[in-house]
């Protein structure tokens, strides 16, 4: 009977060790990184992902998927976004979770669920152990996602104190739109702003792109953005961006070009903060853009692991998805490339819109059509039923009622009206239900958000696990 026990002992540390072997190897396979490239898709789920795929083979004849850069990494696994008091989270929770390894509750920036206990953030430790530390973002600067990285705060909607805790991080490298609260509101008149504390801390402030390549060969520390404008949220949709804008390419290339300008470890998160705000507002076309924006930033971060591959880990997922974007409403059959004949954000034909008014007064109805051909293909390349362009006629009877073009709505209620205009709204819903994209709400979703990684320590990147873990794995791999 002793000798059974025994043997069974020793089968069953046998069969343990059997068991532990693949992860043994794994550990033992792993080269700590020097470089690290962490991109965060804000808003960005697996519908989204496969519908930028279909989007790019673009064969209206048949299915097929193109390959995206991250799409094709080695190694991945499905991550749960879950905050601590919600079962759909936040970008201010889910932000906290990715960047420092711990839940909270909603809203808040880094901070436990108590809003007491200060937690620091990987690149915080980064930092600490001399690495160069970037942070980019295609929207606010003090918005919740880079701000987790960055600043300790109870609401994500402190925004000025956020801000003001940038400079104090000593960062190198940091790029993206304006600040939502540049100066305190409560007392303005005592209070230099976040850009004057930047400068006075040793950063340079550069506003275009032109401006960084004149000036950060000599500077310490950069800072780049977009000045704000209006109530914008981000630098302009890559679907409707002009010469005088900062692209995504711009700011993620910026922070490469100065973390790399000199010799030494490099920790850099980058976030596509957009396809989330383009996915709040149920516009396919505009979110597929922006991904594959985000997803060619990725490439340049992958010709670089190509360059230095027992040194590079590249690490790409999501804080958490948006609007619950599916493939399939209600039909067996998708017609995603149908979006390409978009050429513009929801958000821009309403501002579109609103200065045919201003310059021309009250458009007709065919004036209307004449726009919607040329801006969504209806009627052109986009076949659309009766009942469609019934509801078109609709949604602009409602948008172009005598209340909408009265001369005396003064400018901010005039915006703010065609901010939200019917027409706009009804024929994204439309090129939407044509391309089979389906929508489950206006706000975020509790759905798995995927993970891509490739890279010194990739492989420890498998099945399913919390977005806590993520930041956890880097940090040990890297020795934070």
């Amino acid at each position: 009977m002793k000798a059974f026990q025994l043997l069974g002992r020793k089968s069953i540390i046998l069969l343990a060790f059997v068991l532990l072997m693949p992860a043994m190897q794994v550990q033992s396979k792993n080269t700590k990184p020097k470089y690290i490239f962490y991109f965060i898709g804000d808003g960005m789920g697996t519908g989204s992902i496969l519908a930028a795929q279909y989007f790019k083979a673009g064969n209206t004849k048949s299915p097929e998927i193109a390959p995206l850069c991250f799409t094709q990494f080695p190694y991945s696994a499905f991550v749960v976004t879950h905050s601590s008091d919600s079962g759909v989270t936040d970008s201010a929770a889910g932000g906290t979770a990715l960047a420092t390894g711990s839940k909270t509750s909603s809203r808040t920036i880094a901070m436990l669920p108590d809003r007491e206990t200060i937690l620091e953030s990987v690149a915080k430790k980064a930092h600490e152990k001399g690495w160069r530390v970037g942070i980019g973002t295609t929207c606010c600067i003090d918005d919740a996602t880079p701000a987790v990285f960055y600043s300790n705060a109870k609401t994500r909607y402190e925004h000025h104190d956020i801000g003001m805790q940038l400079p104090e991080s000593g960062f190198e490298y940091f790029g993206g739109y304006g600040f939502r609260q540049e100066r305190d509101k409560k007392e303005p008149a005592k209070d230099s702003g976040v850009v004057a504390y930047a400068k006075e801390k040793g950063y340079t402030v550069v506003n275009t792109y032109n401006d960084f390549k004149q000036q950060y060969a000599s500077a310490a520390r950069m800072l780049m953005f977009q000045p704000q404008e209006g109530s914008n949220e981000q630098i302009p949709f890559a679907i409707d961006s002009t010469d005088r804008d900062l692209t995504i390419s711009q700011i993620f290339n910026a922070g490469y070009d100065f973390l790399f300008k000199e010799k030494g470890n490099v920790f850099y998160m980058f976030e596509g903060g957009s396809i989330d705000h383009a996915s709040h507002g149920n516009d396919g076309a505009t979110a597929i853009n922006e991904l594959l924006a985000f997803d060619a930033c990725i490439q340049r971060a992958f010709e670089f692991y190509q360059e230095h591959k027992d040194q590079t880990l590249i690490v790409v997922t999501a804080d958490h998805s948006t609007s619950g974007f599916t493939l399939g409403d209600g039909g067996y059959y998708l017609n995603i490339p149908v979006l390409a004949n978009q050429k513009m954000s929801e958000n821009a034909f309403t501002a579109h819109l609103k200065s045919i008014v201003q310059s021309e007064g009250r458009p007709s109805w065919e004036r209307v059509k004449q726009e919607l051909t040329e801006n969504f293909g209806f009627w052109d390349k986009v076949r659309i039923s009766r009942s469609q362009e019934q509801a078109l006629k609709e949604a602009y009877e409602k948008s172009f009622s005598d209340e909408g073009i009265n001369e005396e709505v003064d400018e901010e209620a005039l915006y703010s009206y065609y901010k939200t205009d019917k027409l706009s709204d009804c024929a994204v819903k439309i090129i939407s239900d044509i391309a089979q994209i389906a929508w489950s709400s206006g706000d975020h979703d509790g759905g798995y958000v995927p993970l891509f990684a490739i890279g010194a320590g990739a492989e420890n990147f498998h099945g399913q696990i919390q977005n806590t873990q993520v930041v956890q794995i880097i940090s040990e791999l890297a020795g934070f």
